[in-house]
């Protein structure tokens, strides 16, 4: 695993990563990879890997996305495709709506605008983020974001609001793009962090799984 500094002008290799790596997501501060030793993440920039469960023994290729607040991987084997709900700590198959063979012979994933697409062997599948057709009753009781137009971060007045919920950014593209968890309730302080600048849509995921449109922010 490498890592540039100045747009892929320079690469370094990553201490603690010296194995083959066949697929890279960001989610937040956490990386999240497919590897010769199985699918794994790390939270401190990958000098320490901690193994994920239910994915599949010694991969050799594999491919991942983040998208609508999950992770989705192509395995490449008759496991088909797996989706993570924790950020890559847990995975369990999901392969609903496919085709015997396309279940087990996907190829790689596309996201455009709030749609997730998959090719395979027979056909092309599509997936729709969960942010499209949410209406709009109700809106005006949600907290928004603020300022909508941030240099270093917003903040989210979460107060009345259940604690223990995500607070999650999702790119124009419809990836995830970071999340903050276990949020209080409260105002909360959307740290910039390495965010490019951008549109980006807020949401809000109850720890129970309801998720909710805040609202959107631009990182100038």
């Amino acid at each position: 695993l490498y890592t540039s500094v100045d747009g892929g002008q320079q690469w370094s290799a990553v201490s603690g990563s010296n194995f083959a790596i066949y697929s890279v997501q960001k989610v937040g501060t956490r990386l999240i990879i497919i590897s010769s030793f199985g699918y794994r993440y790390s939270d401190n920039g990958g000098s320490t890997w901690t193994d994920a469960t239910g994915d599949i023994a010694s991969p050799t290729k594999g491919e991942l996305i983040a998208y609508d607040g999950k992770l989705f991987a192509v395995t490449g084997t008759n496991n088909g495709c797996l989706v993570s709900l924790d950020n890559g700590a847990t995975y369990s198959p999901f392969n609903t709506g496919l085709s015997p063979v396309d279940a087990i012979s996907q190829e790689e994933f596309h996201a455009s605008g709030a749609t997730l697409y998959m090719g395979a062997l027979t056909d092309l599948y599509k997936l729709p983020g969960s942010t499209v057709g949410i209406t709009a009753n109700g809106e005006e009781q949600l907290p928004r974001p603020y300022p909508t137009l941030f240099t270093n971060g917003f903040t989210v007045d979460l107060t009345g609001m259940d604690a223990g919920a995500s607070l999650i950014l999702m790119d124009a593209a419809g990836r995830e793009a970071a999340r903050l968890d276990n949020v209080p309730s409260g105002p909360v302080v959307f740290e910039r962090g390495a965010l490019v600048a951008g549109t980006y849509t807020c949401l809000h995921r109850s720890a129970i799984g309801e998720q909710h449109v805040l609202g959107t922010v631009i990182a100038q």
